[in-house]
């Protein structure tokens, strides 16, 4: 399906940031609930990676996309993702000396109660929710401009208490449907392309040229 005039909505690293607002971590997740503790292991960890993610993000704003400086932000800021999706990732893992799969699960929990608050919230405002993949969310209005979405997504970081920026504003946006789904009325997940308001193709999840067609 083909969507018009459609942001999406990108919370910053929701996942760490939940570890570390929230207090979440191997040893403060039982099954009795959740004791917050200053000194606790994952959110220390966490912590330091996140601020420096976040600021090579931000730094990289000052430079033109096609310049050296630019891409030794993003190359660093995408290092640490790593890390931090890792970090998460193995909160639960048996291979973790520490790990503990309660506090993987009530990661997954809050990141799912933050997305359905920000959906309702989104919906009470107006909005058109389009589709949602863990931590981002696609909404469009009609005529709405990307200052709009920059003062939505300000206003769900207040309603939700986490940060959240408009990261891309599409003209067009394309959902691609299950290849399982004869009616075509099922979209996939993680399965998109779309044309931004600045000219520039983006796609997630699908090969841009035939494997069986020659390239220079």
């Amino acid at each position: 399906m083909v969507h018009e005039n459609v942001a999406e909505l990108d919370f910053e690293s929701q996942y760490p940031n939940l570890i570390v607002s929230d207090g979440l971590s191997y040893e403060t997740v039982t099954p009795k609930g959740i004791f917050k503790s200053d000194e606790a292991i994952l959110p220390y960890v966490t912590k330091r990676f996140l601020e420096r993610r976040l600021h090579f993000k931000r730094l990289r704003k000052k430079y033109d996309k096609d310049s050296g400086d630019w891409q030794w932000c993003e190359q660093r800021q995408l290092a640490l993702k790593a890390i931090l999706v890792t970090l998460y990732g193995t909160s639960g893992c048996c291979w973790n000396r520490f790990g503990n799969v309660l506090c993987f699960e009530e990661i997954n929990r809050r990141s799912r109660e933050v997305m359905v608050r920000t959906k309702g919230f989104v919906q009470e405002r107006g909005f058109e929710v389009v589709y949602g993949d863990t931590d981002s969310i696609f909404v469009k209005m009609k005529d709405a401009t990307s200052e709009d979405y920059e003062e939505l997504s300000r206003e769900i970081s207040q309603h939700v208490g986490l940060p959240i920026a408009l990261d891309h504003h599409y003209k067009y946006l394309l959902l691609l449907s299950l290849e399982s789904d004869p009616s075509g009325n099922m979209e996939a997940q993680k399965h998109y392309f779309g044309i931004l308001t600045s000219g520039e193709v983006l796609a997630r999840g699908i090969e841009l040229r035939c494997h069986d067609c020659p390239h220079s």
